[in-house]
């Protein structure tokens, strides 16, 4: 099959996205979809472009299409938090604001997501024929399993001959010819990202995609990226990356297409070339990259007393676009990474009445969830947490974080949950609290001795208000009389 090919072209011009090919047949089928259900699921292979897809879906739906992503050890009520936040709904009325605004909400990367905990977030969601808003989830499995016969599935193939010769074309007119097309297309059975990795060894040789190998500008160039895991300015890469020619390095990443350009300036890389940087990386080196990138996030807020890192390295409007929810996810999750578990819980505590502001809670659930202290053990090196150990929190961390968690739940009206974490972590919460959350639980005859037991304590607001909660336990027991005493 012939292509056109050119020579190389300079190396250090602006390199923009990989063009979109070959993909109509699917883009038709997903709005064919859209317009007779609410809820689509897109899957297939690692690397087949489903994401690419629904950015190119986006323009022509005729409706505001919001994309937010799934990470690793999130769960549903962080998914649902972020959607609120994203879409600016009320908390809990997610699945209300779909049903009356015509807009897309797209949920990639879903398999990150346990079955059950997919199933609590889409489960709600399946709206009825009248609704106006449509969901599309994306990610490697199909979800009929998760929330029954009421989903559409379209599955992502590779590209067909012709579609993957226009995108190896595309690349010899950019980086240079490559022989082996043909063999190269029947080896990844057009599958986008393995015909980019198979251009990458023919023009460059058999070890383009060999992390190992790579000179040490661009090695510290790709180790930056998968450290911040997100698309990023070429600054925050050049502040983790200190005396680099980041614009070289970057240069030379795309051209061997382990590094996408998106568009706007930024960078990031794909899962795949991520998880193997990672996994070829010295923990050592991942939890000091990781220090790093903690402190450079958290440097890009707007009440900020340190130093702006990113502003320094040139530009730091990547992270400061960042809601303060979202920044303190991302502190936290770095903090984590670096293996220094205080750092992150300090960094949870000191915002921890973002909590409480709308798409907020489900968030700081997940991040606790993360800060728990599992049986220690050595994690997998490839794990983006991976550490030799991880040990307790101290006491005094511990119970702050336990008196958050039965905060959330409270403020959720989740007093069960609330009454059963508090029992468990003594100390977490006041005794006048835990009292009025042993009634919430049912059980009068042990708040009752709980709330005599207040009655003569030192604080007169406790005092009052255990007295205030006596008097309404005997009125609920029919004894007016002694609750007016």
């Amino acid at each position: 099959m012939r292509r056109r090919t050119s020579k190389i072209t300079n190396p250090m011009i602006p390199i923009g996205p990989v063009p979109f090919v070959g993909r109509q047949p699917e883009l038709a089928e997903l709005k064919q979809h859209l317009a007779i259900v609410s809820l689509v699921s897109l899957h297939g292979a690692l690397g087949s472009g489903k994401t690419r897809l629904v950015g190119e879906l986006a323009p022509g739906l005729g409706a505001p299409c919001t994309v937010i992503e799934c990470h690793p050890g999130d769960r549903a009520s962080a998914l649902r938090s972020r959607a609120e936040r994203a879409l600016r709904c009320v908390p809990g009325t997610l699945a209300q604001t779909l049903s009356q605004q015509s807009r897309v909400l797209v949920i990639d990367d879903i398999q990150h997501l346990r079955t059950d905990e997919a199933t609590s977030l889409l489960a709600p969601l399946l709206l009825g024929p009248t609704a106006l808003g449509r969901i599309v989830v994306v990610g490697r499995d199909p979800l009929a399993a998760a929330v029954g016969s009421a989903i559409a599935e379209v599955e992502l193939h590779g590209l067909d001959g012709e579609a993957a010769a226009q995108l190896w074309g595309h690349f010899e007119d950019t980086y240079g010819e490559a022989q082996g097309f043909d063999a190269a297309l029947a080896r990844t059975r057009g599958v986008p990202l393995a015909l980019r990795r198979e251009y990458a060894r023919a023009r460059f040789g058999a070890g383009a995609w060999d992390v190992t190998t790579l000179e040490p500008a661009a090695r510290a160039a790709i180790e930056a990226l998968a450290i911040l895991r997100a698309a990023v300015a070429p600054a925050a890469v050049a502040a983790l990356a200190p005396g680099v020619d980041i614009e070289a390095a970057l240069t030379g990443l795309i051209a061997r297409q382990l590094v996408d350009s998106i568009g706007d300036g930024r960078v990031v890389l794909h899962e795949v070339v991520r998880v193997d940087v990672l996994g070829h990386m010295a923990i050592e080196d991942r939890h000091r990259l990781s220090s790093a990138a903690a402190q450079l996030v958290a440097s890009t807020a707007a009440a900020s007393t340190g130093p702006r890192l990113a502003w320094q390295a040139g530009d730091d409007g990547a992270f400061g676009a960042m809601d303060q929810i979202t920044r303190v996810r991302e502190v936290v999750w770095h903090w984590l990474a670096s293996g220094n578990r205080d750092a992150a819980a300090d960094a949870l505590l000191a915002d921890r009445e973002l909590a409480a502001r709308s798409g907020g809670a489900g968030e700081f659930e997940s991040l606790l969830d993360a800060l728990g202290d599992p049986p220690r053990r050595r994690a997998d090196s490839r794990s983006e947490l991976a550490t030799a150990e991880r040990p307790p929190l101290d006491p005094e961390r511990a119970r702050m974080l336990a008196a958050l968690r039965v905060e959330i739940a409270v403020r959720g009206g989740r007093y069960t949950e609330a009454f059963e974490r508090a029992s468990a972590a003594p100390g977490a919460v006041s005794p006048l609290l835990h009292a009025e959350l042993t009634l919430a639980s049912g059980d009068a005859a042990a708040a009752r001795r709980a709330l005599t037991g207040l009655v003569g304590t030192a604080d007169p607001s406790d005092r009052v208000r255990a007295v205030a909660m006596l008097a309404e336990l005997e009125l609920l027991a029919g004894k007016p009389e002694a609750a007016a005493a």
